[in-house]
């Protein structure tokens, strides 16, 4: 789309999303790679609108230093990992090739792991993109999330169940 190139891409992008969910359904949430002008105005209306908490939240660690993006295209089943720096993203590397599976939901960990569902399993890596571990689940898993008054539940969705998991770990949103 045109736009004023003097224009701050926060300014393009909150706009954007203000009319790509003008009459469309609004999932629960929306990731980012960049922060939004009227963020906070945009959950409001959305979550009003919607009648269910809407949030946009950004899918970097904790510092903010890395911004993963899983690519779930046709024969591409695999998640990245960038730098960020000076809110330019740069530095590509692969983290893992989930091949026949995807990695749909992750997560960060206040370690700056890296939680992500993998067929039926939940599959962790370090900073270093190495596998550190996995917990293995009856069923297909779709997403996960770190809860709890500590965030050190972790909720993970499956094919037809919901678990809850206690770790060991921390969310990184509860630092």
């Amino acid at each position: 789309p045109k736009h004023d190139p003097d224009e701050k891409i926060e300014k393009i992008l909150s706009s954007f999303i203000s009319q790509f969910y003008e009459n469309k359904s609004v999932p629960r949430m929306i990731l980012l790679n960049t922060d939004v002008e009227d963020r906070l105005l945009l959950e409001t209306t959305f979550s009003k609108r919607e009648k269910k908490e809407i949030s946009v939240k950004l899918a970097k660690t904790h510092d903010e230093k890395k911004l993963y993006i899983a690519d779930t295209g046709e024969n591409i089943k695999c998640l990245y990992v960038f730098d960020v720096i000076d809110n330019k993203i740069t530095n590509q590397k692969l983290v893992y090739d989930f091949k026949p599976f995807f990695s749909d939901g992750f997560r960060c960990d206040k370690d700056g792991n890296i939680w992500t569902s993998a067929g039926k399993a939940i599959k962790c890596f370090n900073p270093n993109n190495e596998l550190i571990g996995q917990i293995l689940v009856p069923e297909l898993v779709s997403n996960l999330e770190f809860g709890g008054k500590e965030g050190n539940i972790l909720y993970v969705t499956a094919t037809s169940s919901l678990y809850k998991m206690e770790l060991n770990q921390i969310g990184a949103k509860f630092i």
